[in-house]
């Protein structure tokens, strides 16, 4: 995400000595994140100005290229040769800040995460109920179960099935807690019951999921999703966390998804009661 930016600045005069000299200005481009806190400050050099500034005189300047990292809003504003704020005029406030959106891309494509790991997206499935192994302690004995979570009759289970690059040199761990699917974020545990416990979906959970250099990883992550949400719905990564835009968007091909539904269609009340029913 690159932009270059124009900045017109002004000398104003000294309305209580009338200054009418001429000044330099030295001027340094300053952007700053107002949706991110991970977003660093950025300072970018400008187009030298060669003339003195008369008082009430204008002048365009032009930064060199400027590459974001981080999505969302910035104001741009400026600084002197010290390094101190230069005021922003009333005029030029509707025009202060900037928005960069997000990367966006099919599923099917390869988009960087921020950092030497990629994502592709493979399919997205649907399921209303989970299974998983767990274990109860009884009279100082473990007991294995099976357990089940269930999504809500408004709620649908969705698994984004995704593979995972890693093209650095050195290993590294996905961490899931910022992707959002239809804005809700993925489930990292089953009533504290691991997801790599879970008996329903072949493959293996991306929560925590490590690959080596020059390697990837497949798996899933699973979500909690409203059900009139995921004919639109994409998956979505966060840099910074979910609380902050999302800085790369796969737009995931749904499509129109059938989900199982259930309704009452005949009672049969017999006359009499019978004996022992």
């Amino acid at each position: 995400m690159e932009r270059r930016h124009r900045h017109h600045c002004r000398r104003g005069g000294d309305a209580r000595h009338h200054d009418r000299e001429p000044g330099e200005l030295e001027f340094q481009a300053a952007i700053e994140s107002l949706e991110s806190e991970a977003a660093p400050l950025i300072t970018a050099e400008t187009s030298t100005i060669e003339a003195e500034l008369g008082s009430g005189d204008t002048v365009t300047v032009t930064t060199e290229t400027v590459e974001f990292g981080y999505a969302g809003r910035y104001e741009v504003a400026g600084t002197d040769g010290s390094g101190d704020p230069i005021p922003i005029a009333e005029s030029a406030d509707e025009n202060a800040d900037i928005e960069i959106l997000p990367r966006r891309a099919s599923g099917d494509t390869t988009q960087q995460l921020g950092n030497e790991l990629r994502l592709t997206v493979d399919q997205v499935t649907f399921g209303q109920h989970l299974h998983y192994t767990t274990t109860r302690t009884a009279f100082l004995s473990s007991v294995d179960r099976v357990g089940v979570h269930s999504a809500l009759n408004d709620q649908t289970l969705a698994f984004v099935h995704a593979t995972v690059e890693n093209a650095g040199n050195n290993g590294k761990t996905l961490g899931d807690g910022n992707f959002t699917f239809a804005g809700e974020k993925p489930l990292q545990d089953l009533a504290g019951s691991s997801l790599d416990s879970v008996r329903d979906i072949d493959g293996s959970p991306l929560h925590d999921a490590s690959a080596n250099p020059g390697s990837s990883v497949s798996g899933w992550l699973p979500f909690n999703v409203p059900r009139d949400a995921i004919g639109d719905a994409s998956l979505a990564f966060h840099r910074d966390s979910t609380t902050a835009p999302a800085d790369v968007v796969w737009n995931v091909a749904i499509g129109d998804v059938d989900l199982p539904a259930f309704e009452l269609v005949d009672v049969n009340v017999p006359a009499e009661r019978a004996e022992g029913t």
